[in-house]
């Protein structure tokens, strides 16, 4: 550990302003809500199907960044003798293995394997070794943090995207259900239930992506047709209607993202006034186990909603 925080240290005494704008800047591309935008803006407007597999990737590696997180509760190098952290707005939670490293890594590495050029494969990597570098940096990690980070990162987006072709391919959709249930069971049996949010994620996609997959059948043809091509941006949709493809990119995530922040209130002052309900009543049920499940159902209905029913509002008003 000593080790770990002298790196730590000698990171800190490079610091100066522009390296800390710089590193500032990586570690915010890197946050999550900027990463599910960027997937969100690959599923709706550019490739549907790559879309669902980086999403899938993306929620997978958070549920087992979160379920490893609270196996070995490692304590962040915030705090540490001579150690000064910064942007600790950031870093939540236990520290191993780091969450903005992991997640990084998987985006870069869905990206670089879909175009599967060495530009890209550079740019890639590039990018995640300076998001697990910014969080040595600002002093919120430790180097073993980000190690594991990269490599889990890389591991499990490999291992969930062959998950991802089989079922997409064979229809299983079944398979996508298996890990989140134990889980959901190991976590209840040990009553650790620190994972529950981010396993509801996953589920909220995988009903998602099921629902959407069987029924909605939505369809971004900006790439589907000719060749996958960009190129050209007037398309024909399957209406025969003559589109402009980023005026309609646009108004999809106009509509897209509108949607989802209205189910999210929605959901969100729902689950808030049955939970005050619950607990003022005569019969008062535990305010910790209301707040635990309003959060399950309130992160599964965000992304099932995102996955499944933007699309369907996209198929309605013939944006697809």
């Amino acid at each position: 550990m000593w080790v770990q925080l002298d790196i730590l240290l000698w990171f800190q005494s490079i610091r100066n302003p522009l390296l800390d704008s710089f590193f500032w800047t990586v570690t915010t591309i890197a946050e999550t809500p900027s990463l599910v935008i960027a997937t969100m803006v690959v599923y709706w407007c550019l490739d549907k199907k790559f879309g669902q597999k980086l999403m899938f990737c993306m929620v997978g590696n958070l549920m087992a960044n979160s379920f490893i997180k609270n196996i070995f509760r490692v304590k962040r190098p915030i705090g540490s003798r001579g150690l000064t952290s910064l942007k600790t707005e950031t870093a939540t939670g236990y520290s191993f293995p780091s969450g903005h490293t992991q997640m990084s890594t998987t985006f870069w590495t869905g990206i670089a394997t879909r175009f599967n050029k060495k530009s890209i494969y550079t740019i890639s990597v590039v990018m995640a070794i300076l998001v697990g570098i910014s969080r040595m940096y600002l002093g919120v990690h430790w180097p073993t943090d980000v190690l594991f980070g990269w490599i889990l990162g890389l591991v499990f987006t490999v291992a969930l995207g062959i998950v991802f072709d089989y079922v997409d391919k064979n229809k299983k959709y079944w398979l996508l259900f298996i890990l989140p249930v134990i889980l959901i069971i190991v976590d209840l049996v040990s009553k650790n239930y620190r994972s529950l949010s981010m396993i509801a994620v996953f589920l909220g996609f995988a009903i998602g992506y099921t629902v959407e997959d069987k029924y909605v059948k939505f369809d971004t043809y900006l790439v589907s047709q000719e060749k996958r091509s960009i190129k050209n941006i007037y398309s024909k949709n399957k209406y025969g209607k003559k589109n402009n493809r980023v005026l309609l990119s646009i108004g999809r995530l106009a509509i897209g993202i509108t949607a989802v922040l209205i189910v999210y209130l929605g959901v969100d002052y729902a689950v808030g006034q049955i939970g005050y309900l619950l607990c003022s009543g005569s019969s008062k049920v535990n305010s910790n186990i209301i707040g635990m499940a309003g959060g399950f159902i309130k992160y599964l209905s965000v992304v099932f909603f995102a996955t499944a029913g933007a699309p369907a509002i996209f198929k309605l008003a013939r944006l697809d």
